[in-house]
């Protein structure tokens, strides 16, 4: 379901499992909307799922329930994704570039896989391996879609000494810090997409040195 939120140009992180009916967190690309999502699963084709108890205590209009059900693969719902008649990326690495038209011709769940897959294969291990993949991956999206705050950012970074890799990452923490206080403040003050712009101009590799011991690598 992640996965079809962020090829819909959604923002996602999913949640520590202590969010009681919350498994996603959302944020529109500008940051100006944001919402969670409770996600139901069903093995069986079926147009229902069953709630707890406590579900109709938990209403509010930035509070949404989504089914992904088994066998389902039209636009807008879950299914597997395919490759096929397009050109595959095989591998990713992050020191490197991707070619943006082969970026670019993956849905979210391929490119997902595919930084999943370097950081297992380079013994990476991080807190939460998905959340992490989700914003490499919406990183690499915005640097592929020539967002500028974006790719200046990049540039200094590496101009300053930064590798590719941990400059995705420095980058990558001013999103999820940017996502986290969007989604913590209900009152809908200030705009998310000018807070994680204005905060994207003041990154320095030597503030993201200062700060690693919290991100990792």
């Amino acid at each position: 379901m992640a996965a079809e939120l962020v090829a819909k140009g959604y923002i996602v992180s999913p949640t520590s499992r202590n969010a009681m009916g919350a498994d996603l967190l959302v944020t529109d690309e500008a940051c100006e909307r944001s919402f969670s999502v409770q996600v139901k699963t069903n093995a069986k084709r079926a147009t229902f799922w069953l709630v707890g108890p406590r579900a109709e205590d938990m209403k509010s209009p930035s509070h949404v329930r989504m089914a992904c059900i088994r066998g389902t693969a039209a636009p807008g719902r879950c299914g597997p994704s395919s490759s096929r008649g397009r050109r595959a990326m095989r591998a990713y690495d992050p020191d490197r570039s991707p070619r943006k038209p082969d970026w670019l011709a993956l849905d979210d769940q391929e490119r997902m896989h595919l930084v999943e897959a370097y950081h297992r294969a380079h013994r990476i291990r991080m807190p939460n391996a998905r959340l992490h993949a989700v914003l490499h991956t919406i990183v690499e999206n915005q640097i592929a879609l020539e967002k500028p705050t974006v790719v200046e950012a990049l540039v200094r970074l590496l101009d300053e000494g930064l590798d590719r890799h941990d400059a995705i990452h420095a980058i990558a923490s001013v999103l999820a810090g940017t996502i986290h206080g969007a989604l913590a403040d209900r009152s809908g003050g200030g705009d998310p997409g000018v807070t994680y712009a204005t905060r994207l101009r003041s990154l320095s590799a030597s503030t993201w040195r200062a700060g690693v011991g919290d991100h990792g690598r």
